[in-house]
């Protein structure tokens, strides 16, 4: 189980909020997908992937 992040600029993609990037070393507006993978030996598979999606986007305002 793993988390990859991925900057972006701007608002408008959904999960998109200031957040730890990990990458990074810092906080930045980003997009975190956790993904579930199965490894033998040097081949990888991805068996899950989800955005998580920070309160910001979860919360009734």
């Amino acid at each position: 189980m793993d988390d990859t992040v991925l900057p972006k600029k701007g608002r408008h993609s959904v999960g998109v909020a200031p957040q730890y990037a990990t990458v990074l070393g810092k906080n930045a507006n980003c997009q975190t997908l956790v993904l579930l993978t199965l490894a033998l030996l040097e081949v990888h598979v991805v068996v899950g992937l989800r955005l998580f999606l920070p309160e910001s986007w979860t919360s009734d305002l």
